[in-house]
């Protein structure tokens, strides 16, 4: 086997001085280099095929491993995250907010005795005199034309026919909205439009009238003990434990439960509402329910269980997804609910939030269904980048069962543990009364985390892995780069530094010989 050179790159580095090129700093890297390949190439006795062979096959792995780098450098820059769900165990859990929403928006009584009532009865009479006057117009306009000797006016009388047509057909819708639900339906949205939120709430449901029975794991609460708030589509909403004042749970099971037994005042409800009973909604104290598009429907005549679990979502930050932490004041600038109700970002909050944000833009109003809040939308920022996730979330899985309630053997045991209850006979409280039981159903909670699946430690492994794998590159061989890189710089000084003393040397002979005497 040929010997390889023990010239060390200091004597090639000497050489230079003799006039010797970079020739000898390549070799001595070349000889002794980690580098796979490169040694076979540079080896003194090979034949010009074995290294044309060598130098292929370097070229070959050298392409091929920084194919591979650039897939891994790209992988990495997708940031793809992987989702680990766990099962842990707590001994005391926070009881999640529990919000209960009548049916029904209005109560009737109240709603049949107002002087707005009266006034929307007026209008409709002057919309239905209106319809009636046109009509009758049309009518004599075509008796005239038709009883005309002199013209023939047939195009205008078809077309006046037509137009009759339309306006008794018109006239008869207006007649049966008046008397039917859509004219109800109709007039409860006028009657609130003019009503400030203040005001609303007089005319729903109140909870001192239709909390029956509260306890909490075995113990009393009041109405006091619930928050009020207003929803656009359902009206009056109460919710349980929405400051977190209530005490931890440490058992689960129905024992330990919030029981709640309620009035639904079914002769309150106005002739559109199809539906009789409440909504329930469980959720974390810091988010807005919005009874319209989730929760749990209970009927009168069953008691519902509620069996719930926690879970906690936790989302990679950016540049790993596109969620968010807000601060306070984000949250202020974000959602319209925040100020009002005191409560943090949810992506329902935030929808409805821009939905309204635009619709203020772009018409001047605002849409009834959703809170006006002119001060959030003066502040709020024309780029908002909506993000409909939380880094952090809570939600709560619900388990539901139901049985019909009161039994007729339990009446007279209803009856004397709840003398408050208006109703006496079994067929009127089961339109009336529900009974509702929420409760952990164990004491642990689902933790999912997404978290970043290709992280820096795992690019420079694989990155690694490639080159040392194909060419045999490692960081000691970048050093040896380095070094070598370094030895040429040294090299290249020292020859302009050479040539320029030689240049400088050679004037100065030239100069003395011009200066010598004749």
């Amino acid at each position: 086997m040929a010997e390889r050179s023990k010239e060390n790159p200091q004597a090639a580095m000497d050489k230079t001085k003799g006039g010797k090129n970079m020739r000898s700093l390549l070799t001595y890297f070349s000889e002794h280099t980690t580098m796979h390949g490169v040694v076979q190439i540079a080896a003194p006795g090979r034949s010009m095929v074995t290294r044309a062979i060598w130098v292929i096959l370097v070229l070959a792995a050298t392409g091929w491993s920084t194919y591979n780098v650039v897939l891994v450098i790209s992988n990495y820059y997708e940031y793809p995250v992987s989702t680990i769900t766990t099962v842990k165990f707590k001994g005391n859990l926070d009881f999640p907010a529990v919000s209960i929403c009548n049916l029904n928006q209005v109560r009737k009584s109240k709603f049949e005795n107002s002087t707005l009532s009266s006034g929307l009865e007026e209008s409709w009479k002057m919309i239905l005199d209106h319809a009636a006057n046109d009509t009758a117009a049309i009518e004599d306009k075509l008796r005239e034309l038709k009883n005309s000797t002199t013209h023939s006016y047939d195009e205008q009388i078809r077309e006046l026919e037509k137009r009759l047509v339309q306006k008794k057909q018109d006239q008869a819708r207006l007649k049966n909205r008046q008397t039917g639900t859509l004219r109800q339906m109709s007039d409860i949205r006028t009657f609130l439009d003019f009503m400030s939120l203040k005001k609303r709430y007089k005319y729903g449901h109140q909870l001192k009238k239709m909390l029956i029975g509260c306890t909490y794991q075995g113990r009393l609460c009041t109405n006091k003990q619930f928050q009020r708030f207003y929803n656009f589509h359902v009206g009056n909403c109460f919710t349980f434990n929405k400051k977190r004042k209530e005490a931890d749970v440490s058992k689960p099971g129905p024992l330990h439960a919030l029981v709640l037994v309620l009035d639904a005042q079914s002769e309150e409800y106005m002739r559109h509402s199809q539906t009789v009973g409440f909504k329930v909604v469980v959720h974390p104290q810091t988010d807005m329910p919005f009874p319209e598009d989730e929760g749990i429907l209970i009927s009168p005549g069953t008691a519902t269980d509620i069996a719930v679990t926690q879970e906690i979502i936790l989302r990679a930050p950016p540049p790993h997804g596109n969620c968010t932490i807000y601060s306070r004041r984000e949250n202020l600038r974000r959602n319209m609910y925040a100020k009002e109700f005191r409560v943090g970002y949810t992506a329902q909050a935030c929808q409805r939030t821009c939905y309204q944000k635009h619709t203020i833009k772009k018409c001047g109003c605002c849409d009834p269904d959703y809170p006006c809040p002119n001060d959030v939308f003066k502040h709020l920022p024309e780029d908002v980048n909506v993000t409909y996730c939380d880094s952090k979330e809570t939600d709560f899985w619900e388990e539901t069962s139901s049985g019909l309630w009161p039994s007729k053997a339990y009446v007279e045991t209803l009856l004397e543990t709840h003398p408050n209850l208006p109703y006496k006979d079994i067929d009127t409280i089961r339109e009336n009364i529900v009974k509702v039981s929420v409760y952990f159903k164990q004491l642990n909670y689902h933790k999912v985390e997404t978290v970043p699946a290709y992280n820096w430690y795992r690019l420079l492994s694989d990155i690694g892995g490639q080159l040392g794998l194909w060419v045999g590159f490692s960081v000691l061989t970048m050093a040896e780069v380095l070094q070598l890189l370094l030895d040429i710089g040294r090299h290249l000084v020292l020859r302009t530094t050479l040539a320029g003393h030689r240049k400088l040397s050679s004037n100065f002979r030239k100069g003395d010989g011009a200066s010598q005497p004749l």
